[in-house]
């Protein structure tokens, strides 16, 4: 999955960036529309586990449910700020990237730690590198980083 959201914005954001189409604005609704796809994809297996009658998980339960609540932090929080121009345009990409990396983080730990070991893949160390690099941008994106003073 990691693969295919690196590999969307980085093709969006070239294909957008050669027609000179605004670029920020448009991931910004791709990443509202792909965490709107999340509560979906991760109800799938939920469906078929009950007209199966198959063992629920918690984690069948858990996803749709919190992915759920993060797509309406966007929609009713996130979004409409960006919208006011509080925010930058690209912001909501930002956020998305840091809540989906995060999120994916906490579950893989929560899954080993019911295992009582836990080790990190190659995924968790990529998602932590995203995780570290989305924190940056954001910061350096809104000004907060590295914000050069403007003399008197």
């Amino acid at each position: 999955m990691l693969g295919g959201i690196v590999g969307s914005l980085l093709g969006a954001f070239f294909v957008l960036r050669s027609k000179k189409m605004p670029t920020s604005r448009l991931i910004d609704m791709f990443s509202v529309s792909f965490l709107a796809s999340l509560p979906v994809g991760y109800m799938f297996p939920l469906i078929i586990a009950i007209t199966q009658k198959k063992h629920i998980s918690s984690w069948n339960i858990i996803l749709p449910v919190l992915y759920s609540l993060l797509l309406l932090l966007f929609t009713l929080v996130i979004f409409p700020l960006q919208r006011r121009n509080k925010i930058k345009e690209g912001t909501v990409t930002l956020f998305m990237l840091i809540i989906f990396t995060t999120t994916s983080i906490l579950i893989d730990i929560f899954n080993h730690v019911q295992r009582f070991v836990y080790i990190f893949s190659a995924e968790d160390i990529l998602f932590m590198i995203m995780l570290i690099g989305s924190i940056i941008v954001l910061l350096r994106h809104e000004n907060i980083l590295f914000n050069k003073k403007v003399g008197k």
